[in-house]
């Protein structure tokens, strides 16, 4: 294949197909790693959430609410849609 004689179209069409083999062979791979420490885990007697410690995030505790929508906002991150900073009250 002589990447010299081929359109730009067709250079992008087969740049996204090398793309997509790409990140199908790194799912596979990632899965078969995955299964393999589940294996090796479960051979010492361990679970892999064990090892690996699943750290969920707690949500935070809501700090205002809007009198009128009764909408409410930790403070953190975006403010919803909709909520009105001067109808806030403290919670």
């Amino acid at each position: 294949m002589n990447l010299d004689t081929m359109t730009a179209k067709q250079l992008r069409e087969y740049r996204d197909r090398i793309d997509s083999v790409i990140a199908d062979k790194q799912a596979k791979a990632r899965l078969n790693l995955k299964a393999e420490f589940v294996v090796l885990a479960r051979k010492h007697g361990f679970d892999l959430s064990d090892i690996i410690g699943r750290h969920v995030k707690a949500k935070a505790a809501a700090k205002f609410r809007d009198a009128t929508s009764g909408l409410s906002w930790s403070g953190r991150g975006r403010m919803p849609k909709g909520f009105n900073r001067k109808r806030a009250v403290p919670v």
